[in-house]
């Protein structure tokens, strides 16, 4: 299964995708409006977290 997040500073959006675990949070990939800083860095964790 995948699980997706969408997250959006009010001008940039990213969709976030991730292999799901058993029991994980299934919020959806409606957008959660953040400020820019918090985008930045929850965008450059989700990279970090890549193992491609």
């Amino acid at each position: 299964m995948t699980d997706a997040r969408a997250i959006t500073d009010g001008t940039r959006t990213a969709l976030i995708t991730s292999a799901t675990v058993t029991g994980s949070d299934k919020s959806g990939a409606f957008p959660v409006l953040i400020d820019a800083e918090t985008y930045d860095s929850t965008l450059a964790a989700a990279r970090a977290e890549r193992d491609d």
